[in-house]
This record gives structure tokens, sequence and C-alpha cells, in this order.
């Protein structure tokens, strides 16, 4: 009788032991899962925010380059600001750490690894290359920025701002930018330095021919947001990343104050990307 007993407290004991190892599992699991917002589509464009001290400063577009790795691409000159070098990535509902890796000298674009857990799985497929754009040709702009209320209506809301960082007072909130445009001509508006230098020359500068864009219509306000946002063909391929814009102006005319409308914007061409070995098909 005593030895029956026995076995069966070893085999209560025994059975707790292992439930309470499979809850600790569990709850790791819970522990490591990336934080969610709500986000009732999926597309393959994120939004990373640099922050200071937790809270929200600045934000730029972004999209899956490499889901086995977690490789986010950007524009460098939004993720790379007054030293950081990590951020957070919102991608489809779920948040996850970052850390940028890569910032190329010769063109505006800088890479992110995602380096929280993350499951390959639960990203998104990256874009297939596209040809290399010619004037005329239409492209698509993507990209993740606020949006003041009367600026929301028919847009995609992806609530970062409400749902994550709890904003109430907060009145413009993100939304999925898919903004329509032709390719009007390459334009020489800058350059990046390849160092090391050569003597006293400026032998290794590489010039920055960036494709201009023209949107269909008129965006009513900044572009902010959108660098690092792909831009892609017809058929969905990458052919760009967005870099710089051209505001909005009046301009004083013989025939009066004449308004030029937010519809530039300036993208880093594939070519580019390739050449430099940023990308690769």
């Amino acid at each position: 009788m005593k030895l029956k007993q026995y076995g069966t407290t070893l085999s209560l004991t025994l059975a707790l032991f292992l439930s309470n190892c499979g809850n600790g599992r569990e709850q790791d699991n819970i522990k490591d899962a990336p934080a969610t917002y709500h986000q009732d589509f999926s597309d393959n464009v994120a939004l990373i925010a640099i922050e200071r001290n937790g809270v929200l400063w600045t934000s730029s577009s972004g999209f899956v380059t490499d889901k086995e790795k977690g490789l986010v691409t950007s524009a460098k000159h939004a993720v790379s600001v007054e030293g950081k070098n990590s951020g957070k990535i919102f991608l489809n509902g779920k948040v996850y750490d970052g850390t940028l890796i890569q910032t190329p000298a010769a063109i505006d674009a800088g890479k992110f690894q995602i380096t929280s857990r993350f499951d390959p799985r639960d990203l998104p497929e990256p874009y297939k290359i596209g040809p290399a754009v010619k004037k005329g040709d239409k492209v698509f702009v993507k990209g993740l920025h606020p949006h003041s209320p009367e600026l929301q209506e028919e847009k995609m809301l992806v609530p970062i701002l409400s749902d994550y960082y709890k904003t109430p007072w907060e009145p413009r909130e993100y939304v999925l930018d898919i903004l329509e445009a032709t390719v009007v001509e390459p334009s020489m508006v800058g350059t990046y330095n390849m160092a090391p230098k050569k003597g006293n020359g400026n032998e290794n500068d590489m010039a920055a021919v960036y494709l201009q864009l023209k949107t269909k219509e008129d965006h009513r306000f900044s572009f902010g947001g959108l660098s690092g946002g792909p831009v892609v063909n017809e058929r969905n391929e990458l052919v760009g990343i967005v870099a710089q814009e051209i505001q909005a102006y009046y301009e004083l005319t013989y025939k009066g104050l004449a308004y030029h409308p937010w519809d530039t914007i300036f993208v880093v061409p594939i070519e580019q990307l390739e050449e430099s070995g940023f990308i690769s098909r």
C-alpha cells in the first residue's frame, strides 16, 4: 500500500513538473513575442521609427529585402540621424527592434536588421527587381507617413500613433500611401562622397543621379516620411527608393501668383542600387 501511494505521489509530482516546464516555455514565448498594433492588411511597406527616450522622434518608410535575415531597406538620410543606429520597425501589425547595419557612401540607402525575435514566415516576400525605367513610364510610390483627418479619406489607415504610441491628442495618423507617378527625367541633384579620397581632388565623389517623378495628383502636403519607401512598376517590381522631394511653393509671375503643387519626388534608381552592390537580383 505504501509503495502504491509513493508511486502515485511521484506521478503527480512529475506531471506538475512537466506542466510547469511547459508553462515556462509558453511564458518565454509570450515574453519574446513582438509587440503588436492593429493593421487589417498586409504589404511589403514598413515604418522605421527613431525614438528619443521611448517617444517617437522621426520616422521613415522601408521595405523587406531579405526575410530570412530580417533585412529592411530604407533611405540613408532618413535613418542615419544624429549618430543613432537603432529604431523600431513596424510591419504588418508587428513591432520589431532593429539596428542600422549598412549605409553605403555612394547612395542614399541604408539597411536595418531586425534584432529582436522574429519569424521569417511573418515577413512579406521581397520585391522582385525590375528593369531600369525610362522617361514616361508609370510607377507607384509607396510608404507610410501621417495624414491629418481631412486627408485620411479613402486611405488605408495604419494606427501606429493611436494604437501603439497611445497619443489620443494627436489628430494625425499613419496611412499607407500608394501614389501613381510618371518618370520625368534623370536629374542631378547632389553628390555622395566615396571615401577615401585620392590626393586633394574629388576623384572618388560619385554624382547622385536621381530619377525625377511627377505624381498624378497634388499631394497637398509634404512627402516627408515617404523617404526610404519602395518605388515599383506596374508589375510590382522594385525600380527605386524614395530619396527627396521638391516642396510646393508660390511664384510671382507677370500673370500673377502661380502655385507649384506637391508633386515632385526624386528616387534612387534601381541601376545605382545594383551597381553599388546594395541590392542584387
